[in-house]
């Protein structure tokens, strides 16, 4: 089977022997080009944000857009966008962002973030679920002789709690 070939890609279909790439791999090599249109030379500022700024500041922010002096690829400026009045925060964190992102990559890549403030989508959590009741009814007789032992009335009214809770099959 022909594959189309991206520009500067290697085809996942021709790894042979090596079994499934996973897409998250793919996302930088297929994405390269039009991150670089918007600015970013490295696709890893987006795919690997909040890796670079922890998770507080990814929550609250996004990076819009690297620019770098005309014909530099150093000292450039990070656009990123941020939600409400987190833009006061980062203000005060942006010695320590910048720091964090050269660090990442290993050469002075920012020299200055631009704040706008926007709305930062989060993904969703997802929803928790609801802890089953407990069940009605009794402890077993085995139950109560075990828990009978334990001199401790609040922590044995506990494990009963939690041996009705549990069930109590034996073999």
């Amino acid at each position: 089977m022909a594959s189309k070939k991206i520009a500067g890609t290697k085809s996942p279909y021709l790894r042979r022997g090596r079994g499934p790439v996973a897409l998250g791999a793919l996302v930088p090599r297929v994405a390269g080009r039009a991150l670089r249109r918007r600015g970013f030379a490295e696709a890893s500022i987006i795919t690997d944000w909040a890796a670079i700024v922890g998770d507080v500041l990814a929550r609250e922010t996004i990076p819009q857009k690297l620019a770098f002096p005309r014909g530099k690829n150093t000292g450039g400026t990070l656009h990123v966008r941020v939600s409400g009045a987190f833009s006061t925060e980062l203000q005060h964190l942006a010695p320590l962002v910048t720091e964090k992102i050269n660090a990442y990559f290993g050469y002075a890549a920012v020299a200055k973030l631009t704040m706008m403030q926007g709305s930062v989508t989060r993904a969703r959590a997802a929803p928790k679920s609801k802890p089953t009741p407990p069940l009605s009814g009794p402890p077993s007789p085995e139950l109560v002789k075990i828990l009978s032992q334990i001199d401790d009335k609040d922590l044995r009214a506990s494990l009963t709690r939690l041996g009705a809770i549990l069930g109590t099959e034996t073999d």
